[in-house]
């Protein structure tokens, strides 16, 4: 399966642990390089030593370069002859604009490549319609955020249908699988590796111990301050929230507290929902 997030981390957690290599960054090497959304592959790889932009010609769309092995490689998928996709999609607070839309682009000719392949494709991918933006742009036009949503989604897909984009399979919203969330949420917590510390969860970083491999960057090498909110009642800069308590906007029900889910939480659910 090939899809955007933090997918990873909790690949190794327990929701799904049956394929050893779960987990494994990639961009597909058709992309010369130049497109930098980065995706995440459940798929086999098989490192390819040494090999050449002619043979990658002939190689096609199976060749990749894989970020954890820093080479080109083969990618074998786990059913034969299929591919699972999931791509992170908008947080609908407003239109798209071009930073929405070229992964919808770029992503969809990942599709139709492995289409042409001959691999059958399932594609999904989300709308985040619950979020911080969401809520403000909401309280400013003075609408509830499901109508804010609703209608930013409708334009959407009309956006998808003006691009030529290939039709999804899902496109399931975050707002849809609050339950699942939360109870994924008391998973980490039961295995030890979130934590609640004043009104928010975290997930603890430092219970993984190879926590930063696929962006080349250790743990002990992070700088606090650095691209990282420093708060006290953390046990690392790192951490990162995965419940936020709040009494402002559209919330849910958790057995810490009423609040919603921070963005970490939300694709991983999905995609365990769909491609189980």
């Amino acid at each position: 399966m090939i899809c955007w997030g933090i997918a990873p981390i909790f690949a190794k957690i327990g929701l799904n642990n049956t394929n050893p290599t779960a987990g494994l960054a990639i961009r597909p090497l058709f992309a010369a390089g130049l497109i930098s959304s980065w995706v995440i592959c459940s798929g086999s790889l098989h490192q390819l030593k040494s090999i050449s932009a002619t043979s990658w010609l002939l190689i096609g769309i199976e060749a990749i370069l894989a970020t954890l092995v820093g080479d080109l490689a083969y990618f074998a998928a786990i059913k034969k002859g299929e591919v699972s996709m999931y791509v992170c999609g908008p947080t609908v607070y407003d239109k798209l604009h071009i930073g929405n839309t070229r992964p919808v682009v770029f992503f969809d000719v990942v599709a139709r490549a492995f289409e042409y392949f001959g691999l059958k494709v399932t594609y999904a991918s989300n709308f985040t319609d619950i979020d911080d933006k969401i809520i403000n742009k909401a309280k400013e036009l003075g609408i509830t955020e499901k109508e804010l949503s609703d209608y930013n989604v409708k334009l959407a897909y009309n956006t998808y249908k003006k691009l030529n984009i290939r039709p999804h399979d899902y496109n399931p919203r975050v707002t849809e699988n609050m339950e699942n969330i939360v109870n994924f949420i008391k998973l980490l917590k039961d295995k030890g590796y979130a934590y609640e510390a004043g009104d928010d969860i975290y997930f603890s970083v430092g219970k993984i111990a190879n926590y930063g491999i696929l962006s080349g960057q250790a743990q002990d090498k992070l700088q606090i301050g650095a691209r990282i909110d420093v708060e006290d009642k953390k046990e690392n800069p790192a951490d990162f929230t995965l419940w936020k308590k709040t009494e402002e906007g559209i919330t849910w029900c958790a057995p810490w507290g009423d609040g919603r889910p921070g963005w970490h939480t939300e694709c991983v659910v999905m995609i365990d929902s769909i491609f189980k």
